[in-house]
């Protein structure tokens, strides 16, 4: 029997690869972003890891900001609602995080060796926990955004995410649409064209397969802005993840906060 069921299964396995390999790609790259968005939104958990080099300028006095060496790197239990992260600013302040029960955790070596505890009480706008798990009710507003007059969505050449194959989306936008955002936010204060006279580009990298949002780099150059490059990229999607409070003599009660 089972030498008759071998090359049965043999062929059904073939024919399933088959239909495997030629699954069409996409090619649309708004349908990209909002299903990449989407399989992201879903995630349990990942690793986090953001990078930021270059200088900034201060607007109002036009003195020059370092940010060589700022870093943050941690893990981001959503279904937990758990984040524990390591930082380092411009190389000159580092330190640790953890956010866990609505209580933050924080240790630098300005503070000493041991960790402060707050209670937080975030509102809607704040937690970025929760702004994480809005991100599912907010993929009809990014279409909509997306097809607004100023955006440019392009798909580029194939590119390499964490040693798998990613698509490259290219999203431009535009100084005026910048200023219209801003306005609909009642941010008046200085008007983004000010500071990114020719718009702000956003490199996005989704997973091929999974369509896993993997990176998001961005480059800023000129004006008053300064020359700054960030890259955000995730990793080690839905894999075991444990954050723990720190041990509780090693722990000052600092009060609570609210976050604004």
């Amino acid at each position: 029997m089972l030498r008759r069921l071998l090359p049965l299964l043999v062929l059904l396995a073939g024919m399933l690869a088959a239909c495997a390999a030629s699954a069409p790609a996409l090619t649309d790259p708004k349908e990209i972003i909002s299903k990449g968005l989407e399989a992201t939104a879903n995630l349990k958990s990942f690793h986090v890891e953001l990078t930021v080099d270059g200088t900034a300028k201060d607007p109002s006095s036009g003195s020059t900001i370092p940010l060589s060496g700022t870093s943050i790197k941690g893990d981001v239990d959503l279904g937990a609602k758990k984040l524990a992260v390591t930082f380092s600013l411009a190389g000159a302040i580092s330190g640790e995080a953890r956010l866990i029960d609505n209580a933050t955790y924080l240790k630098t070596a300005l503070a000493g060796p041991g960790w402060v505890k707050s209670d937080v009480t975030p509102t809607a706008s704040s937690d970025p926990l929760a702004a994480l798990d809005d991100l599912k009710a907010s993929i009809d507003q990014l279409r909509s955004f997306l097809d607004r007059d100023g955006v440019d969505s392009r798909l580029l050449d194939q590119a390499t995410c964490n040693d798998r194959a990613c698509y490259h989306v290219k999203v431009t936008i535009s100084p005026e649409l910048l200023d219209a955002v801003a306005a609909d936010v009642g941010q008046s204060s200085m008007a983004p064209s000010a500071l990114l006279p020719d718009g702000l580009s956003l490199d996005l990298f989704f997973d091929r397969e999974k369509l896993y949002l993997s990176r998001v780099a961005v480059d800023v150059s000129g004006g008053q802005v300064g020359d700054v490059s960030a890259a955000l990229a995730f990793t080690k999607f839905d894999q075991p993840v444990t954050i723990d409070a720190p041990p509780p003599d090693q722990v000052t009660e600092g009060g609570g906060l609210t976050l604004p």
